[in-house]
């Protein structure tokens, strides 16, 4: 026979200070973690989005970013031609020889951040062909204009469409806003490739992005680049180069568990002594609950029970209370490339229904001995506090 729930949440009621602050001590841990978890999703989201499994991206062997490697002019001429590359017209194939370079812009809150400025020919724009120009126009050949990633104008000064940027040895119009789904690139701006190497006095690039005529194709042509003495190159899919550029995510991730670890021992020894608090009051009820022929393991269900629902109002009101930051925009830097990222806080339901199931878990492991001590009491001993 078990306990009616009614006696629990009752109890719970009885016991207001105690159960709020258990309450609110449950939610600060889910508050916390919550936001963590939606600051490394969104920006693993945001880098993700950059991807296109039909690209490959060629860089300088042992390079771990665009910026810390370099593409020769030969390099480039030999690759270009390979064939497993996607056409381009008749004579050419879509294979976009790209330059990256950061400049230290200052943004709208006053203070400076590194952002990564890609050059790129026209033939970037059918490779890279999500990018949608979502204002102005779009970037022309030689024109020394640039493009500006929505993220990117909204938070940097003198980044709005019509406003000029000086960088390098000249000033350049911002001529157009670019948006692409939410993606990294949008904390970019692009330029004309050759108005770019040209300013920075370059005879290389750094990298070439190009669309394979299948995604298959990719092993094959990094069988041919380690074939070819003349290159000196590694080939990535962009899904695999941006992965490895959220790998700084992934410990954010694991540092985000940890620091939730320890507020929860926190947590979990509050609900305890919550829940011992409560079986010290109420022995005599646990005494006239055992002569009422009640079993130890349905006292023992019971005050599991007690602290569960003690735990789960503390796991929702922290999912509330971090809920304001879904959507809010944010940037941080990519240890990769040492330029800023923009991303969104991500707050999913799966986020949601793991961080609830773990205020439950939090509840279950401090109710456990309480409980347990609840149910172990001889019935005459608890008999004689009435």
């Amino acid at each position: 026979m078990a306990v009616p729930i009614q006696y629990n949440i009752r109890n719970l009621f009885v016991r207001k200070v105690s159960t709020s602050m258990t309450v609110a001590g449950i939610a600060l841990v889910v508050s916390t973690f919550v936001s963590l978890m939606a600051l490394v999703t969104g920006l693993q989201r945001t880098l993700v989005e950059a991807g296109d499994p039909r690209n490959v991206i060629l860089m300088r062997k042992g390079g771990i970013s665009e910026a810390a490697s370099a593409l020769t002019m030969e390099q480039y001429t030999i690759v270009r031609h390979a064939q497993e590359l996607a056409p381009d017209g008749d004579h050419d194939t879509l294979a976009s020889p790209e330059l990256a370079q950061q400049v230290l812009l200052q943004r709208k809150d006053g203070k400076k951040a590194n952002v990564l400025i890609r050059g790129v020919r026209p033939v970037g724009f059918r490779v890279h062909d999500r990018v949608r120009v979502a204002a102005g126009r779009p970037l022309a050949a030689r024109s020394g204009q640039i493009l500006v990633g929505k993220a990117v104008s909204e938070r940097y000064k003198g980044l709005a469409l019509g406003d000029t940027l000086r960088f390098g040895r000249r000033d350049w119009p911002v001529v157009g806003v670019f948006e692409e789904g939410g993606s990294a690139h949008e904390s970019e701006i692009w330029a004309d490739a050759d108005d770019l190497m040209g300013d920075l006095k370059r005879t290389y690039f750094n990298s070439m992005t190009a669309r394979l005529r299948d995604p298959s194709l990719a092993a094959s042509l990094s069988s041919r680049l380690d074939a070819d003495p003349r290159l000196n190159l590694d080939a990535k899919t962009e899904t695999e180069y941006y992965a490895d550029q959220a790998e700084g995510a992934r410990w954010m991730r694991v540092l985000g568990l940890g620091i939730a670890l320890v507020m929860a021992i926190g947590a979990v020894f509050a609900a305890m002594n919550t829940m011992y608090a409560a079986i010290g009051s109420r022995t005599k009820e646990i005494g006239t609950l055992r002569a009422l022929g009640f079993s130890r393991g349905a006292i023992l269900a019971s005050f599991m029970l007690e602290s569960v629902l003690l735990a789960l109002p503390g796991g929702i009101l922290g999912c509330i209370l971090a809920w304001p930051l879904n959507g809010l925009r944010s940037g941080t830097i990519n240890m990769a490339s040492f330029s800023e990222v923009m991303f969104e806080f991500t707050i999913t339901p799966r986020i949601c229904l793991e961080v609830v199931g773990f205020a439950v878990l939090m509840g279950v492991v401090g109710g456990f001995l309480p409980a347990r001590r609840a149910a172990t009491l001889p019935i005459l001993t608890a008999l004689r506090e009435l």
